[in-house]
């Protein structure tokens, strides 16, 4: 962990910076794609919820949430995976790339309308 082997697939790179570099990059644009797509699933979600059950978008925005929801799965595991075999420089690179890829999320304003648009909905009945 405190190396700067990479490791990558069982395989074993010692102190080499080309290497290095491809799973920081592949990491990070994992970290970027699970942030977008667990985005996209919670306006799926929140959108969802905001519609009649017996209207006929009802289905389609509940596949759709469904699939968004398998695929950021699927994303969180393949994360997972890369993270242990990760160097410590590799995590910190990582953990600073899903830092910023939220605030760029917020800064983009790509989930402002979702709190704006839709009604709150109350999942407590009194």
């Amino acid at each position: 962990m405190f190396t700067l082997d990479t490791q990558f697939a069982g395989y074993t790179c010692p102190k080499n910076f080309n290497a290095l570099i491809s799973v920081i990059v592949f990491n990070s644009s994992m970290v970027l794609l699970s942030i977008f797509i667990s985005t996209r699933r919670y306006q799926e979600e929140r959108r969802f919820l905001n519609i009649d059950r017996d209207s006929p978008e009802w289905s389609n925005h509940f596949w759709r949430f469904l699939a968004l929801v398998g695929i950021s799965n699927i994303i969180t595991v393949i994360n997972f995976l890369l993270l242990v075999q990760s160097n410590i420089l590799q995590i910190v690179v990582v953990v600073l790339v899903r830092i910023f890829g939220y605030f760029a999320i917020h800064q983009l304003n790509l989930v402002k309308n979702d709190f704006t648009n839709y009604r709150k909905v109350n999942l407590v009945e009194e």
